[in-house]
């Protein structure tokens, strides 16, 4: 019963930290997510290219293709590189605003205390445990965002760029190789 009741408390906090500090960010982070969307779709764009690339250039011996398809790499290289830079710099601003608008609550928390409670613990360990806990907090949501988010997008469409191209081998490695383990 206590547990259920600790875990009921820690969901309305992570409510309370979520309305708080992600919420107001939430126009900069959809940016950063439909980023994340143009990263792994160009991730699967490259590897989309790897067929007509052998197919024009070494079966068909089409050296026009020689000329199309670095262009077409580099183009998407380059908006590859762009979104990266953006999204990245969009989750460094939202994690650096978090921050800053939890320190400025967690110190006026602080000044507002009963000061009894306060000499209970020197301002070393206070400041020391107020950096620790946000940059905890702050280096979770950048993580979450950065390397889930983003992975995710790019298995899905990775995923779907392997049923496009050949559906029986994507069957075949969805099905017979977790049997064949």
């Amino acid at each position: 019963m206590q547990k259920k009741s600790i875990l009921k408390e820690d969901w309305s906090r992570l409510k309370r930290v979520a309305r708080e500090y992600i919420v107001p960010e939430k126009k900069n982070l959809i940016i950063s997510i439909v980023l994340m969307m143009v990263i792994a779709g160009t991730t699967s764009v490259h590897a989309w290219l790897v067929k007509p690339a052998l197919d024009s250039v070494f079966v068909k011996q089409d050296a026009s293709m020689l000329l199309i398809i670095p262009i077409a790499i580099l183009a998407i290289t380059v908006i590859k590189g762009f979104a990266t830079y953006f999204q990245l710099l969009l989750m460094s601003l939202i994690t650096m605003r978090m921050a800053v608008n939890m320190r400025k609550d967690l110190y006026s928390h602080y000044v507002y205390s009963d000061i009894a409670v306060l000499h209970k613990s020197s301002s070393g360990n206070m400041i020391t445990s107020v950096i620790n806990d946000i940059n905890g907090l702050v280096g979770l949501v950048s993580t979450l965002a950065n390397g889930f988010i983003k992975q995710f997008f790019t298995l899905f469409f990775l995923i779907a760029l392997m049923f496009y191209q050949s559906p029986e081998l994507s069957l075949v490695a969805f099905v017979g190789f977790p049997l064949a383990a």
